[in-house]
């Protein structure tokens, strides 16, 4: 017997479910049989789901149409695996979403729901990635929903008798979903392993004011299970100026700070981690004053701040020297020996621990950190002082760090206008591997040139790009890795680039702390 059934309600979406149907088939993960629940379409997607010869395919029609629960809900019926992957006939699934699912799943018996991001695609465009750990997820259900196409166990749904509300429509995910916090945990993978269309004929489109009113329903359900007694204007408070950043309360901050409060003390019961409600309720509040695009924007950032909280930082440095340099628009580039000493001296007491760009990348993708903050060093362009000044102090700190080079610097025919003004030496290809030789050292690429990738045409991008790469593994005789945008300038482009040259990691020159959400070809760094 297979161990994973994906359910897949249809409805009338024959112009999609090919596409929907492959992306399930193609999965890296095997060991699964297909059910399409066909809730009596009227168009073609009866033809369409018939022409698949797949023997992992079943497919089963109703008569007439049951609605999404009912259809769901029988499609539950029939199902005698251990797991079951919810999935829509109309999205589109990552080659490894069952294969990412199932890993967490099999090897954390205590979690019995597993999720992840998505991007949407259609008449809508996003990203989505909801709180990665139960107690923060949890939390966010106050607000909305964060399970979304998921992989689960079925026990918890049998073991508990919870099955979809024909009466939470079309909120009958929200609702399940909110029954099945109560009873078991919920992880949220961080990185996108679908595609969710958005499209007109949707119900979320069709029904927005009944979802609407049924999603206040499901958030009234989870505050009772935050305190079943929470007083009644307190819970129109919250839906009718704290859910909604009611604009005539923007400027009352005390008013908010003791909603917040009162909230919190409401969790007598223990249901909800006490951190991570603060921390919910607090991004509510900051997000409140979301006026324009822009302010949006970094409200947002904040927002994902009291939600991922920082694992550590990658620090950005650029030229070890004991000499500064005569033209004052270098001196922010600059660190004496004695300042890096300080420095490293200052995290190590802070009771961070010293993490290589490699331990970086495998924390970001398998999302296990370790208790204690991390710091990593890098050094940007390829100086030669960091072999001759730096290099010591990481060796009597035995701190791993990483060395983006420029390699037109290095080989000395940059095409970059601030590049012949430079009157320090940069290192040398025989330098380069004296210093790629340190066990504690990681070689990484910074383009050619020194460019905006983003003002260069898409072909130059890849020169530089990719170029850098192949010089250095050309002196190196071994690959490399690990990129960094020169001046923190990049695009959507520039990224897919750096991922299909086969780098790692990309680093931008700012962003403050690395988070669980961080997009690992576009790490944070903070300046020094």
């Amino acid at each position: 017997m297979p161990k994973v059934t994906v359910l897949m309600p249809v409805y009338n979406v024959g112009a999609y479910v090919d596409k929907a149907i492959r992306s399930i088939l193609r999965q890296t993960y095997q060991d699964f049989v297909l059910l399409i629940m066909d809730d009596g379409s009227t168009d073609d997607t009866a033809a369409r789901v018939m022409r698949f010869k797949d023997a992992r395919i079943r497919y089963e029609r109703n008569e007439r149409n049951l609605g999404l629960a009912d259809n769901l809900n029988k499609g539950l019926s029939l199902i005698d695996t251990e797991y079951v992957a919810r999935f829509d006939g109309d999205d589109i699934a990552e080659p490894d979403w069952l294969e990412a699912n199932m890993q967490v799943l099999e090897s954390h018996p205590e979690i019995g729901i597993c999720s992840s991001g998505f991007q949407w695609f259609g008449t809508r465009k996003g990203t989505i990635l909801y709180p990665e750990h139960h107690k923060d997820s949890m939390c966010q259900m106050l607000f909305g929903c964060t399970v979304i196409v998921p992989v689960f166990r079925k026990a918890v749904l049998d073991e508990h008798h919870i099955r979809y509300k024909a009466s939470a429509f079309p909120a009958e995910d929200y609702q399940m979903w909110a029954e099945c916090y109560r009873v078991t945990q919920v992880y949220n993978i961080q990185r996108v392993l679908f595609h969710y269309r958005m499209h007109d004929s949707q119900i979320s489109t069709d029904k927005r004011q009944a979802q609407i009113e049924k999603t206040k329903e499901v958030q009234r359900y989870m505050l009772e299970w935050l305190n079943p007694a929470i007083p009644e204007e307190d819970i129109r408070f919250f839906f009718e100026v704290f859910v909604p950043r009611q604009t005539q309360y923007f400027g009352d901050d005390s008013l908010w700070a003791q909603f917040i409060d009162r909230m919190v003390g409401y969790n007598s019961l223990g249901h909800f981690d006490t951190d991570a409600l603060r921390r919910r309720l607090q991004a509510q509040s900051i997000f409140r004053y979301s006026r324009n695009y822009q302010t949006k924007q970094i409200i947002k950032r904040k927002f994902d701040h009291f939600l991922h909280p920082s694992k550590g930082e990658i620090v950005m440095l650029h030229r070890v020297t004991s000499n500064q340099s005569n033209q004052p628009e270098n001196h922010r580039f600059e660190i004496s020996p004695a300042k890096l000493t300080e420095l490293l001296n200052h995290y190590r007491q802070r009771g961070y621990w010293f993490a290589s760009m490699e331990q970086v990348k495998q924390m970001q993708q398998t999302k296990q950190y370790s208790s204690k903050p991390f710091v990593c060093i890098t050094f940007d362009d390829g100086y030669a002082q960091t072999l001759t000044e730096a290099l010591p102090i990481f060796r009597q700190f035995n701190c791993p760090f990483c060395v983006y080079v420029t390699t037109g610097f290095m080989d000395g025919m940059a095409d970059c206008p601030w590049y012949a003004s430079e009157k320090v030496p940069f290192l040398s290809p025989t330098q380069l591997l004296e210093l790629a030789a340190e066990p504690l050292c990681t070689i990484g690429a910074h383009t050619i040139n020194h460019p905006h990738l983003t003002h260069l045409l898409s072909e130059k991008k890849r020169q530089e790009i990719i170029g850098s790469k192949q010089r250095l593994e050309e002196i190196l005789g071994k690959p490399v890795h690990h990129f960094a945008y020169p001046y923190g300038d990049f695009n959507d482009e520039c990224m897919l680039i750096v991922q299909e040259a086969g780098f790692h990691t990309a680093v931008m020159a700012w962003g403050g702390g690395v988070r669980s959400n961080s997009t690992i070809f576009a790490l944070p760094r903070k300046e020094i």
